[in-house]
């Protein structure tokens, strides 16, 4: 398990600060000129952004920005194996408005991030998954009673190689 996460507070001080805001960082398996990484275990990684929520009037929810997360082979002759599958989540969730039904207290944006297995930039760079790929990179909006909920947008979710190269599920 690998996590990247950013976790946003929330706000409890009526009418001025605003809830936090948790943006994921970046988790990153890579082989490079050569090497090789086995993994015979199930993996997961995560770079998760969760925002603060508004626990009081006057406050929005925060917004929850996915990271990012590569697993690559590069530079010839490099290889990511995973025996199992891989969870891969860049996730981000927007922070709950607090409901106050005159204050406009929206809910928070949430955005999700990127999430790249690729193999590149030489002959024979391979990464072979021998289960399944899960990649979630799913924007959740928070909600909010009776302002606008959070807007939910999703991230980008992408499998790229170049040359004499492979991936393989």
């Amino acid at each position: 398990l690998a996590r990247a996460n950013g976790t946003g507070a929330d706000s409890n001080l009526a009418n001025s600060v605003a809830s936090g805001n948790g943006t994921g960082g970046i988790v990153m398996l890579e082989a490079n000129n050569g090497g090789t990484l086995n993994f015979n275990d199930l993996v997961d990684l995560n770079a998760v952004g969760n925002a603060g929520a508004a626990l009081v009037a006057g406050v929005d929810g925060g917004n929850g920005t996915g990271g990012t997360i590569r697993v690559q082979a590069t530079g010839g002759s490099s290889i990511v194996n995973f025996a199992q599958n891989l969870n891969a989540s860049t996730t981000g969730f927007g922070g709950s408005g607090n409901g106050c039904t005159v204050c406009g207290d929206d809910g928070g944006i949430g955005r999700g991030g990127t999430i790249q297995v690729s193999a590149f930039g030489g002959a024979g760079n391979a990464v072979s998954i021998g289960g399944d790929l899960f990649a979630f990179s799913e924007g959740v909006g928070g909600s909010a009673e009776s302002s606008a909920a959070g807007a939910g947008i999703g991230g980008s979710a992408d499998l790229l190689i170049t040359g004499a190269s492979t991936i393989s599920i």
